[in-house]
């Protein structure tokens, strides 16, 4: 057994399944008297709901996924060499391409009877913001072992703490590269247990050895949930004034350059009616 193999599975499953499999697997590893590997997997986090979604949308194959990071990288080449026009240009397909995805996610969600809730359907709507503004967030989300949704604040790199267990993050980018090389290939999505729907999530009482230290970090992430939330609109307004300053920017520089055409074209002219005149 190895981290990645554990997390792979445990990420890959039902999040009502977790706890359950992960205690499994860590007396496993203290059996074969690996106690190192036992407490890495007995640390890594049951994934949130909307985690759990996106996981089984990078797990899916989903094009439309690898469509919206390519983008998003092309944005922040255009954005690092200041061609704000460029970036404003590409943020109504940024747009679209996050509305593809979340198609593409209700309809894979639908095959396994789920309807998301409108808290979750936010988280990953967040989510898809900070893949495309961040590459590190990118390779998070498409190694399908995410634990919690990521929120970007519209400038700097995406806070990843607690999003993967610390252990994975030195094969995350690897793991995010294997995804694309299965997603050049024609295969069906990966099987996952059937469930009702997105509330039907249980809440399974974490071991004895959890601390209270987790207990607050649950605690934390529902504020951030709530603070992300109370954000967004604000973010939005941000984001659509900074590509209207763009583009009049853009306007303003075209203005100019026909002002300019057109005051030499007055003094060519006046020049000309000078010469006649005289």
């Amino acid at each position: 057994m190895s981290l990645s193999a554990a997390a792979d599975e445990l990420y890959g499953a039902d999040p009502a399944t977790f706890v359950a499999r992960r205690t499994e697997l860590v007396k496993q590893a203290r059996t074969a008297g690996d106690k190192a590997l036992a407490t890495q997997i007995g640390a890594l986090r049951r994934p949130t709901v909307a985690a759990w979604y996106l996981n089984l949308l990078a797990r899916s194959g989903a094009t439309e996924l690898d469509d919206l990071i390519d983008l998003g990288a092309t944005m922040r080449e255009a954005q690092a060499e200041l061609d704000m026009a460029r970036v404003a240009a590409l943020a109504p397909k940024r747009r679209e391409l996050e509305r593809t995805v979340l198609r593409r996610l209700d309809m894979l969600l639908a095959t396994q009877g789920i309807t998301a809730s409108p808290a979750a359907w936010a988280e990953v709507g967040h989510t898809l913001t900070a893949v495309a503004a961040d590459g590190s967030a990118a390779s998070a989300v498409r190694s399908g072992c995410l634990a919690r949704s990521l929120v970007y604040a519209g400038f700097g790199e995406v806070d990843l703490s607690d999003a993967l267990g610390a252990e994975l993050e030195a094969w995350v980018d690897r793991r995010a590269a294997d995804r694309i090389g299965k997603a050049s290939q024609p295969t069906s999505a990966e099987p996952v247990p059937a469930r009702a729907e997105a509330s039907a999530v249980r809440v399974v009482a974490e071991p004895d050895s959890v601390s209270k230290a987790h207990a607050e970090l649950a605690r934390a992430r529902e504020r951030l949930a709530a603070a992300a939330d109370e954000r967004r609109e604000a973010q939005r307004v941000v984001d659509e004034t900074g590509l209207a300053y763009a583009a009049a920017q853009e306007r303003l520089r075209t203005a100019d350059a026909a002002e300019a055409q057109a005051r030499e074209a007055v003094e060519s002219a006046e020049r000309a009616a000078n010469g006649d005149a005289g």
